[in-house]
């Protein structure tokens, strides 16, 4: 959309269109349309490039400059009016359409079921709620962003794992100690501590291997790829299971808020191994 004389977005690879003539920005939507309902995290402001991996037909959107049903679905599932965002041309030129997209993810009634003292889709909503609006508390924010999506989901902050520690000796900041403690916000620790607890149950699984054989949502996996090359055993990241796409988990978190991501890729959509010498990943079955 938008003057011709607009700059040439990226490769169709990877094109890229920045969000332009809103008020207060525009909302990513889970469907093609402009309802208060559908609305997917924080309002994108004027200026941001959304990166637009397929382009599909939905809702008639008039903006100060055009009107267009045509709509941008980004690589995480969410969906961009072309009529806000500066394509340089009518429509998305070079951007396929949905028909071939990858699919939005999906789950069975077993897959999303409660267990005792856990609700799976009250973690599961939270998280694809928060995931690119939940404040940054710390540098690397994954264990935080978890931890707060367990409890939204019913599971019980317990002495070692909470947002209001008692003991300074576990707290995260020691300058702090009665705020989070360390398995709040540590990956290893949360680890550690879903299992001590009795809480969750961690297997090893196989990275090159996308479906995990009896996951479910709001379970989570943790992530072990040291820089030297050499796993250690102490886990470095952490997600939570969101759904499912050809039967392989797709997972929600931060630091780099990824949205429905599938499990073995990186936010920029490339394989973990790819990017990373030595990678252990791990399923941590939440019991209850």
């Amino acid at each position: 959309m938008s003057p011709l004389a607009a700059t040439a977005p990226a490769s169709a690879a990877e094109a890229s269109y920045p969000v332009k003539w809103t008020s207060n920005g525009i909302y990513p939507r889970s469907s093609a349309a402009l309802l208060q309902s559908n609305k997917s995290g924080a309002a994108v402001p004027n200026g941001t490039r959304i990166v637009i991996s397929c382009s599909v037909v939905g809702e008639s959107v008039k903006s100060p400059v055009a009107t267009s049903s045509m709509w941008g679905r980004t690589p995480e599932g969410t969906f961009f009016p072309e009529a806000f965002l500066e394509t340089g041309a009518n429509g998305f030129p070079g951007v396929p359409s949905c028909t071939s997209a990858p699919k939005l993810p999906t789950w069975t009634q077993e897959q999303i079921a409660p267990r005792v003292g856990y609700i799976p889709q009250g973690a599961q909503e939270w998280a694809r709620q928060n995931y690119n609006t939940f404040s940054k508390k710390y540098t690397s924010n994954c264990t935080w962003f978890v931890s707060n999506a367990l409890w939204a989901g019913g599971l019980a902050r317990t002495g070692n794992w909470t947002d209001s520690g008692a003991n300074p000796a576990n707290a995260a900041n020691r300058t702090k100690p009665f705020g989070p403690t360390k398995a709040a916000t540590t990956a290893d620790y949360l680890k550690n501590e879903l299992v001590g607890s009795g809480v969750g149950s961690l297997e090893q699984v196989d990275i090159n291997t996308a479906v995990i054989p009896g996951a479910k949502v709001g379970d989570l996996v943790f992530y072990d790829w040291d820089p030297n090359g050499k796993a250690d055993g102490a886990v470095d990241h952490v997600v939570i299971i969101t759904g499912f796409v050809d039967g392989a988990p797709v997972v929600t978190g931060q630091t780099n808020n990824v949205l429905d991501q599938r499990w073995q890729y990186t936010a920029k959509q490339k394989l973990i191994t790819s990017t990373k010498k030595v990678v252990n990943a791990y399923i941590m079955r939440i019991t209850g």
